[in-house]
């Protein structure tokens, strides 16, 4: 949530199933999200030499997630697992802790790293999730 001059940081949640109707996959310690576009350059001889890009268009839009993460089960686990392995895409929605915001569309798992402690404590595994399609933004709701 936002604060005079800062953003706090937030959990973000992964879930699976539509908005509204989701089950939490996984619960997060740690994490990055981009928001990725390539620009359209329209430069032309009246630019001076300038690069001018198209206003308000991107293409190649993609949602990517990547973070250090906490199974809350063994079924999530599994899920995860039989995602990266197969390719196939999870409906999924990204929460941004309790800002409200979330990001809701097919992603792939592209990368699954676990790091098991000898100790017998919980698996902490490292994902990158990426967007595929239309990924639908709610925006951070007022607190």
């Amino acid at each position: 949530m936002a604060t005079p001059g800062k953003v706090k940081g937030s959990d973000y949640y992964i879930m699976t199933g539509t908005s509204g109707a989701e089950t939490q996959l996984i619960g997060q310690l740690e994490g990055t999200m981009t928001i990725g576009g390539e620009p359209i350059d329209v430069t032309n001889k009246s630019s001076q030499e300038f690069i001018e890009l198209f206003d308000g268009v991107t293409t190649s839009k993609q949602i990517t997630f990547s973070g250090s993460l906490h199974y809350n089960n063994d079924a999530a686990f599994e899920a995860v697992r039989a995602a990266a392995f197969s390719g196939e895409h999870l409906n999924a929605v990204v929460k941004c802790g309790e800002s409200g915001e979330t990001y809701t569309g097919n992603f792939q798992i592209s990368g699954v790293s676990d790091t098991a402690p000898v100790d017998g404590t919980a698996v902490t595994t490292a994902v990158n999730f990426g967007s595929s399609g239309v990924v639908v933004r709610t925006p951070i709701t007022a607190p």
